[in-house]
């Protein structure tokens, strides 16, 4: 049987994350159609090449909040892309957050459909993490 974190563990766990591996923490956006794995590495995602679009450094998390689920909760400051280009972007299919040095996936998602944004565009993005225990 695997032990089990309680909440204060939860909370220590999380702080530590924001301290250390999320403290320069990058968003980025891909383009490949892939679904990622806890083994995802930066070399699975085909990241966004357009206009407005570079990579987004996290300057602030929120302090962890416990949700009714059980899951500890932090929020990055919010971003959004907006195609300053004069042609579409390629679908996006997903974000991923690396660390500040982009060679390690902290987390991933896919979207539930491809996202096109067009000439002028935007789109806005808030990156969450979070930490629980399914007790």
């Amino acid at each position: 049987m695997g032990a089990k974190y309680m909440n204060t563990g939860l909370l220590q766990a999380l702080n530590d994350l924001i301290g250390t591996q999320l403290s320069g923490a990058k968003v980025h956006l891909y383009t490949n159609n892939y679904t990622p794995t806890p083994s995802s590495l930066p070399s699975n995602f085909t990241e966004l090449i357009a206009s407005g679009y570079t990579a987004y450094a996290v300057p602030a998390w929120s302090s962890p909040v416990l949700g009714s689920d059980g899951f500890y909760t932090t929020n990055g400051t919010p971003n959004t892309w907006t195609n300053t280009g004069g042609v579409p972007w390629s679908a996006v299919y997903g974000w991923y957050i690396t660390d500040s040095t982009d060679l390690n996936v902290i987390s991933a998602g896919l979207f539930v459909g491809a996202i096109v944004v067009g000439v002028g565009g935007n789109l806005p993005f808030g990156a969450v993490i979070a930490c629980g225990s399914e007790y």
